[in-house]
């Protein structure tokens, strides 16, 4: 029993040691540096929201406890953005459309590219299909929140400390 308990420790520790930890300005110089093309307050709400889901943590996994489960199982939340294994990457437990073509484990290194592109599919895909996509029900419940936590966050109030450079992206 000890064994297996200092195995399942050092899975989890080598895990964490491959995360990163962020700071809301160095998020925001992320979006800068891949040219995302996000209207600046969705991404200072974005932002806030990856505050109060994951704590800027890249390597949290965590069981949604909203919206409605499907095949009755919660769904798994990944990386920074906390992105779900029923829509966004594959677990190879959950079935998923996997519209980001990856691995849920992907999310949790300390790149964020792949975390940021498959934001990127997940929101052209909101909007391009709007309320008839095939996904719009899993993809409500992620931005749902985001509105609803951070609605009030503007580019200029919630990055201000982010220093003059923190303009649009």
């Amino acid at each position: 029993m000890k064994v297996l308990v200092a195995f399942l420790l050092s899975l989890l520790g080598c895990r964490l040691a491959e995360g990163r930890l962020l700071s809301k300005c160095e998020l925001r110089v992320e979006f800068t540096d891949l040219a995302v093309v996000l209207d600046s307050d969705l991404v200072a709400k974005i932002i806030c929201y990856v505050e109060e889901a994951s704590g800027f943590n890249t390597s949290v996994v965590s069981v949604s406890s909203s919206g409605a489960p499907r095949h009755g199982d919660a769904p798994a939340l990944y990386g920074v953005f906390q992105l779900s294994n029923l829509v966004a990457c594959s677990d190879g437990v959950a079935p998923s459309p996997n519209i980001c073509s990856v691995r849920c484990d992907d999310f949790l290194d300390g790149d964020i590219s792949d975390d940021i592109d498959c934001l990127l599919k997940i929101y052209e895909d909101f909007v391009k299909n709007g309320f008839w996509g095939p996904h719009f029900d899993h993809l409500k419940q992620w931005f749902e929140p985001i509105f609803k936590l951070c609605r009030n966050k503007t580019y200029k109030n919630y990055l201000k400390e982010c220093g003059p450079n923190a303009q649009t992206p």
